[in-house]
């Protein structure tokens, strides 16, 4: 009995954190034989008036891999397309150090934490 109740705690923080922090509940690369990684804007407007979608939000995603001066080896990593101004989007970032986009150079971007350390302090030019 206390591992059913220990189990609903942790269902009811979860669910507490997914709608604080915005997490999607589905990531759908593929519906009704669309292709959403080429789906036209009106498309994923028309999808957003599934019953039962409460949002939905078009975004590239891209697998990538970096040759980075100093690495021991080639690295892996995803591009993900974010907003020019942070807003609160769907499956969004948590910035807990440095900063969203300054708007001061064409050519920012934002790493994960994993990626960033130990080389790198916020803010600096690679």
């Amino acid at each position: 009995m206390e591992t059913n109740e220990s189990n609903s705690k942790i269902e009811i923080k979860g669910v507490g954190i997914r709608k604080t922090y915005r997490m999607g509940e589905v990531d759908v690369p593929v519906l009704k034989g669309i292709d959403l990684k080429k789906a036209p804007i009106s498309e994923v407007e028309q999808l957003s008036r599934v019953p039962g979608v409460s949002d939905l939000r078009h975004r590239i995603s891209y697998p990538v891999i970096v040759d980075l001066r100093g690495a021991d080896q080639p690295l892996s990593g995803k591009l993900l397309s974010l907003p020019d101004q942070p807003e609160p989007v769907i499956n969004n970032i948590i910035i807990r150090s440095g900063s969203y986009f300054t708007g001061e150079r064409e050519n920012e971007v934002i790493v994960s934490e994993s990626f960033a350390r130990p080389k790198w302090s916020p803010s600096r030019l690679v």
